[in-house]
């Protein structure tokens, strides 16, 4: 799945659970942000973006995907530029199988992004957003 794929996933999702909690009281209803998916690279996709994060900034987000609960998925994610390279024993950090969702309650934008984000960042230098990035630093 892509970035755009997991936000349009999580749009329905909402969506359905507005219609199931519509008629209830308003601390029923769900949080009224931005969902961003960051991270969710695809091999068929167009170039990501590539570039140095600022020191620090990989410390940091672990720390913050550490910290709290992480969403297990119902099954495991390789990383598809290592095996298009033709790797054949992957590193530990190129299969995901757990995702982290954070909250910029001031600018109310809920991130969500997969554990190999670490990989990505690391060895194939994906660069996240300005804004994903300010926002992890500040945090």
């Amino acid at each position: 799945m892509n970035n755009k794929e997991v936000e349009e996933q999580h749009a329905e999702m909402t969506d359905k659970v507005n219609q199931i909690l519509k008629g209830k009281p308003d601390d029923f209803q769900i949080e009224d942000y931005k969902f961003v998916a960051v991270g969710y690279l695809d091999i068929t996709e167009p170039p990501y973006e590539v570039g140095e994060v600022p020191a620090g900034f990989v410390e940091k987000l672990r720390s913050l995907f550490h910290n709290g609960t992480m969403i297990a998925t119902m099954g495991h994610h390789d990383c598809e530029f290592c095996l298009n390279q033709g790797v054949k024993k992957l590193p530990k950090d190129a299969r995901s199988s757990y995702e982290k969702t954070l909250r910029d309650e001031v600018n109310k934008i809920k991130y969500q992004f997969p554990e190999m984000i670490f990989h990505y960042i690391n060895v194939h230098k994906f660069k996240p957003s300005e804004e994903f990035i300010w926002f992890v630093m500040r945090s």
